[in-house]
């Protein structure tokens, strides 16, 4: 994302390395807020009664204070594309970002999901370093009933194709 600022480019070469040795297909990496508490750190999901029972994508310990001794890469379920780190070959194989999400919300998951259906592994680098000023933009990109019913629309979307694949992850 063009809101992403590099302070430590540690993190991004451990996932650039990991993905051309080929012990990842996919890999994102921890984002601060401005504070250096977690934006994100991963991607999880969870079925929620808010949205009738369909997952949601959740980005554990978002607003908690970053650990400053962690700096490896763990395998997750899907990674923030804000910023991604993925060979070309990659991203053809898998078909890239998707465009049936509109706005943003889901076509990240999405593309996770497609790596580890297909085989491939993704990966989190938990190491601090780098920074996102987390959906400033998408405030002016209409009003907040708007917004909150395109990532309704998306949340369905995705459901419809993944659900019965996270249900088997999980269990």
């Amino acid at each position: 994302n063009s809101d992403i600022w590099v302070e430590d480019g540690a993190p991004l070469e451990l996932a650039v390395d990991a993905v051309l040795e080929g012990s990842f297909d996919l890999i994102g990496t921890r984002l601060l807020f401005e504070d250096h508490t977690i934006q994100h750190n991963e991607i999880t999901f969870e079925r929620s009664s808010v949205t009738g029972d369909l997952y949601i994508a959740l980005h554990p310990r978002k607003g908690l204070p970053a650990p400053a001794d962690e700096r490896g890469i763990e395998p997750a379920a899907a990674v923030t594309g804000a910023l991604m780190v993925m060979s070309r070959d990659g991203y053809e194989r898998w078909g890239g970002l998707s465009e049936d999400f509109i706005r943003g919300d889901f076509e990240d998951a999405d593309l996770c999901l497609r790596v580890l259906q297909g085989g491939g592994r993704v990966g989190i680098v938990r190491a601090n370093g780098i920074f996102h000023l987390e959906r400033q933009s998408i405030s002016l990109m209409a009003g907040e009933s708007m917004r909150s019913a395109i990532t309704y629309l998306n949340c369905i979307r995705f459901n419809r194709r993944w659900s019965d694949f996270i249900d088997r992850m999980q269990n």
